[in-house]
């Protein structure tokens, strides 16, 4: 890992273990610009990614129902045009 971090120049390497049994020694995580990630940092990224999106979820919903009732609104205007232009021309 030394080496292979000397011919990166300084470069971060981001080493992802998903691995069960994990593949990769802990000890490379404590390498200079080494940032190694396993099975549970991950699972609590996606924890705390779908927490987030969850909250998101109201605001979500009140979009969309803001949005259908405009729709609904424009679509029976549309049935009112047909019938004004029906009595207009009769």
């Amino acid at each position: 890992m030394h080496a292979a971090m000397a011919a990166r120049h300084g470069q971060p390497l981001f080493v992802i273990d998903i691995a069960v049994p994990r593949n990769v020694a802990p000890e490379v995580g404590r390498l200079a610009n080494v940032y190694l990630y396993d099975v549970d940092d991950l699972n609590g990224v996606v924890q705390e990614n779908l927490q987030q999106r969850q909250r998101e979820v109201p605001k979500v919903e009140a979009i969309v129902a803001a949005c259908t009732e405009e729709y609904m609104a424009w679509l029976h205007s549309l049935d009112v045009a047909e019938t004004i232009r029906d009595l207009r021309t009769a």
